[in-house]
């Protein structure tokens, strides 16, 4: 296989790379998100070149760089990660860091279509969208509205904003009244402070007093730390809603 060699400015590859060299490069790219190498696509890459750089890579118009093919092997290697790690009797802190090293591959194993990302690039060529402040900028609540200001110090007002993103499934911050009044009457725990509920292979909450007859049941994003994968379709539909289903149905026939 070729390597695309992103570093510089004309693309160069490299057919010929010892096993052990290759192995290490990996081993360090999954352990530090910006570990630097030219087998791998520059995280300092400008973001509208790294979009139309995989845009290539995913039609095959360009050789894949070696982080873009590990995201690929990884995506098949999932279904076997979330079952291996969902429930597992492991330390908490290893389920945290697997759970991060899987999101963080998710920008290479899920992304979106290619369509999609093809036509942000058509928006940015037509000065409808900017790509300058994607990357974590600095927000200052204004009385006209928001001033956003990025690493290069630009700065832009805006007089309208959409939060398009989930927050994170972490229990501790949760602010619904149900959640709270659970965790206040120790009916619920978290698997990590970072985390989500911990339940059980069958869905059921575990709670601090060991109540195992306690009937409360969760499934999907709040669970996430017992379950790995809360987020994938492939666990929306698959063995986790069966189980639980399962189990009620063997409690409500015991009752």
């Amino acid at each position: 296989m070729n390597y695309l060699n992103s570093n510089q400015k004309e693309s160069t590859y490299f057919s010929i790379i010892h096993h052990s060299e290759l192995e290490s490069v990996v081993i360090h790219w999954l352990k530090h998100e910006n570990y630097r190498h030219h087998l791998l696509l520059d995280h300092k890459t400008e973001v509208y070149q790294q979009i139309k750089t995989y845009i290539g890579m995913a039609l095959g118009d360009t050789s894949v760089s070696l982080d873009y093919c590990i995201g690929q092997v990884w995506r098949h290697c999932q279904p076997t990660l979330y079952k291996a790690f969902s429930h597992a009797k492991i330390d908490e802190g290893i389920i945290k860091e697997v759970i991060a090293l899987d999101e963080r591959s998710k920008r290479y194993s899920y992304g979106p279509p290619i369509e999609s990302m093809q036509q942000v690039l058509a928006l940015v060529d037509a000065d409808v969208l900017s790509l300058d402040y994607v990357n974590n900028p600095k927000i200052i609540l204004t009385p006209k509205g928001w001033n956003l200001e990025n690493n290069a110090k630009t700065t832009i007002s805006c007089s309208a904003m959409v939060n398009s993103v989930l927050d994170a499934p972490q229990l501790l911050k949760v602010d619904t009244p149900l959640i709270k009044n659970l965790l206040e009457d120790d009916l619920i725990q978290p698997i990590h402070s970072a985390l989500g509920i911990e339940t059980t292979s069958e869905g059921f909450v575990k709670t601090p007093h060991k109540d195992d007859n306690l009937a409360i049941a969760v499934l999907g994003r709040l669970a996430k730390g017992s379950v790995i994968g809360v987020d994938a379709i492939l666990e929306c539909f698959g063995p986790r809603i069966e189980t639980w289903a399962k189990a009620q149905v063997e409690r409500l026939s015991s009752n």
